[in-house]
């Protein structure tokens, strides 16, 4: 069973003057098992702080959803950057959930 949680990524977007260009960024980053070894997949693009609001959560609250929202991506610059150009994925055609 996986999971997913908020990482800080670094990857090379361009070049400058035969220079290359880093970008840092949140991303959601999934793995395969219990633990954050096994990478199987990161978002695209990094991550905001949207909310989204369905009429039957009585007791929703956008303000506390967003601040537990931004208490996760702090966990993330807790943990060693993640380096998308180096980043080697698990093989998604061995996992549990194939079998």
């Amino acid at each position: 069973m996986g999971h997913w949680n908020y990482r800080y990524c670094k990857e090379t977007v361009r070049e400058y003057d035969d220079e290359p260009v880093i970008y840092y960024s949140i991303r959601e980053v999934f793995y395969d098992g219990d633990d954050d070894s096994t990478i199987w997949g990161v978002t695209e693009n990094a991550v905001g702080v949207g909310v989204d609001h369905y009429a039957s959560f009585d007791t929703f609250d956008p303000i506390e959803t967003a601040r537990e929202t931004l208490e996760k991506m702090m966990k993330a610059l807790a943990q060693p950057v993640l380096d998308l150009d180096t980043i080697v994925y698990a093989d998604r055609s061995e996992t549990d959930e194939d079998t």
